[in-house]
Parts: C-alpha cells; structure tokens; sequence
C-alpha cells in the first residue's frame, strides 16, 4: 500500500443482498457514503463493470478544508468488478487542487464466518 493509500474494514450486520444493493444503488450511495458533517452529491454513477462515477462530498462547517475546492472533496472512479450479492471492487482517484495523485482501490466483500 503506497503512503496515499488507505484502507478501512467495517464489519456490516445485513443480509448480503442488501449490502451489494447499497454498494451499487445512486441514491443509496448519497445517503451513507458520507460523514456526518458532510453532504454527498452523486454527479455520475453507472453501476456496471467498466462504468464511471463521479461523487463530491461537502463539508458543513466553514473551517473544514477539502481537497478539490475550499470544503469539498470530489472523487472519480470506475468499477473494476461486480459479482452480485458478493463483491464490489472500485477504483477511485480524488481530485486533488494541490496536484498531488491519489488513489485508492476498493473491495467490498463479505467477511466468511469462522
């Protein structure tokens, strides 16, 4: 993992199906892809292999400071792989106003129980 790259795990208590569908539904995506002093606006979303999107997060307070504008962070990305009710693997790049790169891959799937 490179020092731009992160990683975060979070065990989530739903049904498969039901996770998957907030993994690949816009408006779902716009509800809980977001921290709580931020907004989330959905500009693309196309939810198949090879399809873009594109989603900008707000911050609220005027002292937060993103990285694509003065409070706002928008990042752009494509979907590597879909496998239903299984895994979502995106990879995303932020647009960053200062140039510096970054990118992060994600992959979104069930943990197997023990």
């Amino acid at each position: 993992m490179s020092k731009d790259s992160q990683h975060f795990r979070r065990h989530i208590r739903a049904p498969r199906a039901s996770v998957y569908n907030a993994l690949i539904d816009k408006a779902m995506i716009a509800q809980w892809k977001v921290l709580d002093d931020m907004t989330c606006l959905v500009h693309e979303f196309d939810a198949r292999e090879g399809g873009a999107f594109r989603i900008s997060l707000a911050y609220e307070e005027p002292t937060r400071a993103g990285k694509t504008t003065a409070h706002t962070d928008t990042y752009h990305g494509r979907f590597v792989s879909l496998v239903p009710n299984e895994q979502v693997v995106e990879e995303d790049r932020v647009r960053d106003r200062r140039s510096r790169a970054a990118r992060h891959d994600d992959d979104y799937s069930p943990a197997h129980r023990c």
